[in-house]
């Protein structure tokens, strides 16, 4: 990263007081800020974002993996914690309003809790009503009738979201997360799993995928749900999957990874100041509430919209993508959306905030903590997998090493002594042996050099 990029992360951390975040260690600190950011955008309404002077919504959200017992233990406390609270806090008092309701409804006296019977309609509502009633007049065709319709759903009554609260699920198995999956909030859920040594890869392939692509039924009627993970790796399972990467393990990489350690890149001379904001946990947790309530506010059918000229810093964005695409396949559709959602979360948490004289804006440095979030994405994978890559090629090359101390061999001989070794593959080990000077190729025979007494040997 560039000297630039650095000053802008330090102004960023500091801001946003990295430090106190991760109880003094800097990576967990990024990890569970981009977690509070990421997941006040997540439970926000579909279609809300960042939109353009130009007319176009970025929209905001995107699914995260959480690897390493620090950051694992600090997003369960700061963050996962604070959702189940306001989930639960949300569900116990609607079903104390149910149960309330059922007795009153049961008993001859007078009702103190009564749902509307009339909620505000949207323009949708109104237009399929008159349908309906077979009202006539206008220039609009019944095409273009149901062409309005299709625009919004109908604004939520009291008593749908008495009746259907859910907008955070959690579940320990793939098999109970499907089923909880079924009826959330505006079918669109943020769900909370943690992966251990009896996650079923090849369900939450399915499962995973379906629910971020937005292809989850959601009941038997045709709607769909799409919505986004939260993943929490405690035991550092994405290390064996990442390794063992099938086509049931793809899902991973559609989400972005927030890994313990010190991967890279290397991080800025960071010196903790006090922040600007004050208490950046207690910002996120009003944060938190006011976003459960803009999402649950049964007036509006509006999703959650802040205006801001993002064009240029998105174009740039997504040119930074293009060139991670070989370190990170797929990695411009999935991460498409995350500086938006960076920046949309930062928003809402610092809705209530007024920079002083002489404090930089919050939003100061985010572009380059965003691309600091990918490249540390990329050199986490990079070690998980080029480790297993290389330990069983320095295995091969003992073998071929063995194998050269009975006499020459053509490449054709060696993948003939070896079973699963591809002629390429074999190629490949031998110019790197040549090139540590340990063997030689005289008319296409491979043969040890003098200089080599003993195959390497390895401590696995």
């Amino acid at each position: 990263m560039t000297p630039d990029d650095h000053h802008q992360l330090n102004t960023f951390f500091s801001t946003f007081d990295i430090h106190s975040l991760g109880e003094g260690n800097i990576n967990a600190g990024v990890n569970t800020l981009a977690t509070m950011l990421f997941t006040v955008a997540n439970i926000s309404r579909p279609g809300s974002g960042i939109l353009n002077p130009d007319g176009r919504l970025i929209k905001a959200g995107n699914s995260l993996l959480i690897s390493g017992s620090l950051s694992s233990s600090l997003i369960t406390d700061d963050v996962i914690t604070e959702l189940r609270l306001c989930q639960n806090n949300i569900t116990a008092q609607l079903e104390r309003v149910k149960t309330t309701k059922a007795r009153e409804d049961t008993a001859d006296r007078p009702k103190f809790i009564k749902f509307a019977e009339k909620n505000i309609v949207n323009q949708s509502e109104n237009m399929l009503l008159s349908m309906l009633k077979e009202e006539h007049g206008g220039m609009s065709s019944i095409v273009d009738k149901w062409a309005i319709v299709s625009l919004s759903p109908p604004n939520p009554a009291i008593d749908e979201i008495v009746s259907s609260p859910k907008i955070v699920v959690s579940a320990s198995t793939p098999a109970e997360l499907s089923n909880l999956l079924q009826g959330t909030h505006l079918s669109h859920p943020l769900a909370l799993h943690g992966l251990n040594h009896t996650s079923n890869t090849e369900r939450m392939s399915d499962l995973c995928t379906g629910l971020m692509s937005g292809r989850l039924a959601d009941g038997d009627n045709g709607k769909t749900a799409q919505g986004y993970l939260i993943i929490t790796d405690s035991d550092g399972m994405l290390h064996t999957l990442a390794k063992n990467a099938d086509e049931h393990t793809t899902w991973l990489g559609h989400m972005l990874w927030l890994v313990d350690g010190n991967a890279g890149p290397e991080l800025p001379n960071y010196d903790p100041t006090a922040s600007p904001l004050g208490n950046v946990a207690d910002k996120f947790k009003s944060a938190l509430s006011r976003a459960f309530g803009k999402r649950l506010n049964h007036k509006s059918e509006y999703p959650v919209i802040h205006e801001l000229d993002m064009k240029a810093a998105q174009h740039r964005w997504v040119e930074f993508l293009k060139g991670i695409e070989g370190s990170l396949p797929g990695i411009s559709g999935h991460a498409r959306n995350l500086l938006a959602t960076l920046v949309f979360g930062a928003l809402e948490l610092t809705s209530r905030y007024t920079p002083a004289a002489g404090n930089p804006n919050p939003l100061s440095g985010i572009e380059a903590f965003a691309r600091f979030l990918i490249h540390r994405m990329v050199n986490a994978r990079s070690v998980m997998t080029y480790s297993a890559r290389e330990a069983r090629n320095d295995q091969l090359k003992e073998r071929i090493q063995q194998k050269l101390k009975d006499g020459p061999h053509t490449v054709r001989d060696l993948t003939r002594r070896f079973s699963r070794l591809a002629a390429e593959t074999c190629r490949q080990l031998l110019h790197e042996l040549e090139e540590e000077g340990k063997v030689t190729d005289i008319d296409g025979e491979w043969s040890l050099t003098n200089s080599t007494t003993q195959p390497l040997t390895l401590e696995i």
